[in-house]
């Protein structure tokens, strides 16, 4: 199993919670009065409509994890030789989703 983790910067992470804040308002008369969003997009040339958004770079980590048999309590396999066990045993390209192409963690 692959996990990836994904970051992102504080003040990116505090735009796009007033961004969320702004479109989940509910109407009630004690909400806080709706305000402008500033990023740290800004327009070229002047004009009427303004830009809303934030430039950011997102921090991506992997890493592998092998699930051993140990680790989910030692599953009995299915294919055993003695009783002889399904059709798949001897051609496991009739699993469903199965494949010829190794994941790259086996190579």
């Amino acid at each position: 199993m692959r996990v990836y983790q994904e970051r992102i910067s504080k003040n990116a992470y505090e735009f796009w919670s007033l961004v969320k804040n702004e479109y989940s308002r509910t109407g009630d008369i004690f909400e806080k009065p709706p305000g402008v969003i500033r990023g740290n997009i800004s327009e070229i040339n002047d004009s009427d409509i303004s830009a809303v958004g934030i430039f950011s770079v997102i921090g991506v980590d992997s890493f592998l994890y092998l699930i051993k048999p140990k680790d989910v309590s030692s599953p009995q396999p299915q294919c055993r030789p003695f009783p002889q066990g399904p059709e798949s045993c001897s051609n496991c390209l009739l699993l469903s989703k199965s494949t010829l192409v190794q994941p790259e963690c086996f190579k």
